[in-house]
């Protein structure tokens, strides 16, 4: 009888490229450490595992190759080969030909892979594992020429797969409370049938709704060791393209955050990398010079902090050229040339699209593209994006973001009649200003005795009609650049949790605004963005228009 194997055979790609992930970070390991025997034997587990299941699903140039990598390894693993004479760039080129061949099976039709180099390319790459077992000479692979520059970072199957694993722990927590929920329900029912009070029923069905949430969310949570394990390669594939000596550090990899979170941000890491190694690390006689070691260091950390998280990109390079930055901003008029802007507005600016200070183009950068992507993603994702740099010591790049896309805790703001959302993590206090504290036009108000640049959300927004006191509303300092702003409302309502909703896609990019929330009572909101918020103020000449009618815009039924 026939049988579909095509669900097994997806499950089988999904882990065989978990399985080659971890054979490419074995690999970068042992050439760091070769005599790490752990690590040999993981990556020969891992080679043997991908080969186990080819021949059940036809993916024979598969099967073959990893074969030859299994049987090179194997003399590692029983002391015939030592790890730092294995050929380790021959076996990094075996795992990218195998990331190739499994993504074209992936893609296919499910009767075989389609190699992605071609059988010669495939049978010379297996004569050449079966050579350096031998120590003998063999011919190389070789590979069609293609135009531009060779990748030096391919994703990995897992950025396109549509599959969470979930821990069974987590499953039967959510079973649970779907039972107590259940349970919660009928006690509620029970007490409007016999008149009761309702308020505590209320209070357990609210409080296992919330428990329900959190599990769910837990859920969707993925450590982001997924993502960093990626970039070992990259660091080490940009440095000996550049002449540089690298090495990177990844701590709190075990750290959380939503996959699809996950996912969205591994193209802006994946700048932030490239640039750290290219831009940031000097050559290392540079270094030596400088007092410094040779190779140089990049970390990749994330932390939870006050309920976000916050990824942090730093090198030990030469930091930031302010001189250079603002050289480059005055000849592309982005300040004037008798101006002093302070030196977070100098770094902010390399973030402008197409700047650039690099004096030649590399296959990796200098054509002023990346940073504002960069900044953009990161929007997207609901962050904040915070530069600081050092002479001579480095620069770093501080993302922070929310736990995850979907729920957000939310300030309500009154501005002109209508309300606004703004969320509680970009919150640092709110004040009633007195009459003598709003300065100028109102754009400034003085919090302790210090100057704090006003925002006017009333007039911002496009209400024309707003011409009231200052001192007559409330005044929400948020942070942005490291300093405090302050944003004029009429009120404001108490904290809530909301669901973001998504705006219509011709809606989507509207500057200044994350998306929309339904209130309790059927209205809709609009989530404010600082940053955005403050790019729209900074061209308000084009951008003062009304954006109530954009609450229309919001798909209720879409998901963020």
């Amino acid at each position: 009888m026939d049988f579909d194997l095509s669900a097994f055979r997806d499950a089988f790609l999904d882990e065989a490229e978990e399985n080659l992930a971890a054979l490419e970070a074995g690999l970068l390991r042992l050439e760091q450490v070769p005599d790490d025997t752990e690590t040999v034997h993981v990556v020969f587990r891992a080679a043997h595992s991908i080969k186990g299941g080819c021949g059940n699903f036809g993916l024979t140039a598969t099967e073959r190759l990893t074969h030859a990598v299994e049987d090179l390894l194997g003399d590692v693993r029983d002391g015939r080969l030592s790890g730092d004479a294995a050929p380790l760039d021959l076996l990094l080129r075996a795992t990218d030909t195998l990331a190739g061949l499994l993504s074209a099976a992936r893609a296919g039709d499910g009767s075989g892979e389609a190699p992605a180099e071609g059988d010669d390319g495939v049978e010379a790459l297996v004569a050449e594992l079966h050579a350096a077992r031998e120590g003998t000479p063999a011919r190389e692979a070789t590979v069609a020429p293609t135009a531009g520059p060779a990748p030096v970072f391919r994703p990995r199957l897992s950025d396109t797969a549509p599959a969470l694993r979930v821990p069974a722990a987590r499953l039967d927590e959510l079973i649970d409370l779907v039972g107590e929920l259940v349970i919660a329900q009928a006690a509620v029912s029970q007490a409007a049938e016999d008149g009761a009070d309702l308020l505590e029923s209320l209070d357990t069905l609210r409080r296992h709704t919330r428990e329900l949430q959190d599990r769910v969310m837990a859920v969707r949570m993925i450590p982001l060791g997924t993502l960093f394990g990626r970039y070992q390669r990259l660091v080490r594939a940009v440095a000996a393209a550049r002449g540089r000596q690298a090495r990177l550090d990844v701590r709190g990899a075990d750290t959380e955050l939503d996959k699809s979170m996950v996912e969205m941000l591994a193209d802006p890491l994946t700048h932030l990398v490239r640039n750290a190694v290219d831009h940031g690390l000097e050559a290392p006689e540079v270094r030596q010079a400088a007092g410094k070691p040779p190779e140089g260091r990049v970390t990749l950390e994330a932390r939870h902090e006050s309920g976000h998280v916050v990824v942090t990109l730093a090198d030990d390079g030469a930091g930031l050229d302010l001189a250079a930055i603002r050289a480059r901003a005055v000849q592309r008029g982005l300040i004037g040339a008798h101006e002093s802007p302070s030196d977070a507005r100098l770094r902010e600016l390399i973030c402008e699209p197409g700047f650039s200070t690099a004096a030649a183009v590399t296959e990796f950068s200098g054509r002023g593209v990346g940073l504002d992507v960069v900044r953009n993603n990161i929007a997207a994702l609901h962050g904040s994006l915070e530069i600081d740099s050092r002479p001579g010591q480095g620069t770093s790049f501080r993302i922070r973001l929310p736990l995850t896309l979907a729920i957000l805790d939310a300030l309500g703001l009154n501005v002109g009649g209508r309300t606004f959302m703004l969320p509680v993590r970009q919150v640092k206090e709110t004040l009633r200003p007195r009459t003598g504290d709003v300065l100028g036009r109102g754009e400034i108000v003085r919090v302790r005795g210090e100057p704090v640049p006003l925002l006017r959300l009333g007039a911002l927004l496009g209400d024309d009609d707003h011409r009231g006191d200052p001192a007559a509303g409330l005044v929400v300092l948020v942070e942005h650049l490291g300093g405090p702003l302050g944003l004029l409302v009429d009120g404001m309502t108490e904290a809530r949790e909301v669901v973001i909703k998504s705006l219509q896609p011709h809606m989507a990019r509207i500057e200044g605004v994350l998306g929309g929330a339904i209130l309790g009572d059927g209205r809709v909101a609009l989530i404010l963005d600082v940053p955005g918020l403050v790019r729209l103020a900074a061209g308000r000449a084009a951008a003062l228009r009304p954006l109530a009618p954009v609450a229309s815009g919001i798909d209720a039924g879409a998901s963020p």
